[in-house]
């Protein structure tokens, strides 16, 4: 499917569903450098990009309207799921 907003790049569409895998303990897939997560930061959800660069942390938007978000020690961070699968909803 082509995507038709110029600034969503070709991986996580307005309106589609996202997969990912987790149980109640554990993370099941890995989280790693240039995966799409589900995260929460300071208790807000939000779907990313990881990236992984020594020991910095940063979310990426797939839209580049918005900024990376880098992460501190201050932040209250935990990654949910890593996205395995996108659904699109007709």
């Amino acid at each position: 499917m082509e995507n038709d907003n110029p600034y969503i790049k070709d991986t996580v569409f307005f309106g589609f569903l996202n997969v990912y895998y987790c149980s109640s303990w554990k993370i099941v897939v890995e989280p790693q450098h240039g995966k799409v997560v589900i995260a929460t930061v300071n208790g807000e959800f939000t779907v990313k990009r990881l990236h992984i660069e020594k020991n910095k942390i940063r979310l990426l938007a797939e839209n580049d309207a918005f900024s990376p978000l880098d992460i501190s020690s201050q932040m209250n961070f935990h990654i949910l799921g890593v996205v395995t699968s996108v659904i699109h909803i007709l």
